[in-house]
């Protein structure tokens, strides 16, 4: 600990506000990723299910789709035969998906606020051809 934080009651306040603000920022970061990331997921299983309606794409879809992507992006592991039916199965879970704005997301002030639903524990489950998957959450 610098003698700074020891002695100086301001900087050691404006140290204290940074580290919670890093913390606040890092958060709302990985929320936005998550949420474009659950965009895309959805539009990647609304494009299999709409090949999947198409004759002439046949049984083996899934394992085309995983093999060119692969083969396109060969240093991501996204894109295994299994996450595409996952992903197949959000969308046809939530054909209308849509993220709406955080409770409070406008808001002004700067005090904590709590997400609804942050105290209680929830499962969601997506079914696909191999069962139930469940991911807790909470």
């Amino acid at each position: 600990m610098s003698e700074l934080l020891k002695i100086d009651k301001d900087y050691a306040k404006w140290i204290e506000e940074i580290s919670h603000n890093f913390k606040k920022f890092q958060i709302k970061a990985s929320a936005s990723v998550n949420v474009e990331m659950l965009k895309f997921y959805w539009i990647v299983g609304k494009g299999i299910e709409e090949l999947s309606q198409k004759s002439e794409y046949g049984l083996k879809l899934i394992e085309s789709i995983s093999n060119d992507l692969k083969q396109v992006l060969p240093n991501v592991k996204s894109f295994s035969p299994r996450n595409l039916r996952y992903m197949s199965s959000f969308y046809k879970f939530l054909p209308e998906f849509e993220i709406l704005p955080q409770l409070g997301a406008k808001s002004q002030k700067t005090t904590k606020m709590p997400q609804v639903g942050a105290e209680s524990e929830a499962i969601v489950a997506f079914y696909d051809s191999l069962g139930a998957h469940e991911s807790y959450i909470g």
